[in-house]
Formats: structure tokens, sequence, C-alpha cells
């Protein structure tokens, strides 16, 4: 009866280079993905000027509530103090 045996160091080699060329290759793809200028945000393809422009209308949009919310608190205390 034959039996095979499992070697161990030589199994341990090939999974480190396996896992070396995974990290390559993903480091690859990061590398690739970060050299484009066309970011994919919520299934849309936008570039740094779109994302820019978006986000400063959500961050004055977020300003603007937070001024009325604000002026609506002090209205009323002075409705609540009586002043």
């Amino acid at each position: 009866m034959i039996r095979a045996t499992i070697d161990w160091h030589e199994l341990y080699g090939i999974g480190k280079y396996m896992a070396f060329g995974s990290l390559l290759t993903f480091a690859a793809i990061l590398g690739t993905l970060a050299c484009s200028d066309d970011y994919y945000l919520f299934g849309y393809n936008k570039n740094m000027e779109e994302i820019n422009r978006d986000v400063f209308v959500i961050d004055s949009t977020a300003m603007q509530m937070s001024m009325s919310i604000d002026s609506l608190y002090q209205y009323s205390r002075k409705i609540n103090t009586g002043h």
C-alpha cells in the first residue's frame, strides 16, 4: 500500500509565493486605479471637479439647515421667556 504524505515545508513555500503574487497583483490594480482622474461614486463616473462641486453643494445645504435650526431655537426661546 502506497501512502501519500504531505510535505508541509514545500506546501508552505508554494503558499508563500501565491500570497506574494496575490499581494503584488492587488497592488498593481490599486496603482492603476489611483492614476486615473475618474472615480465611480454610487454607480456614476465622476471626476474630482464634479465631486468637489457636489461636496460644496451638500456642505452649503447643511450649513443653511444648521442656521435655520439655530434661528428657530433662538425664536422659540424668545417666545417661551416672553422677551
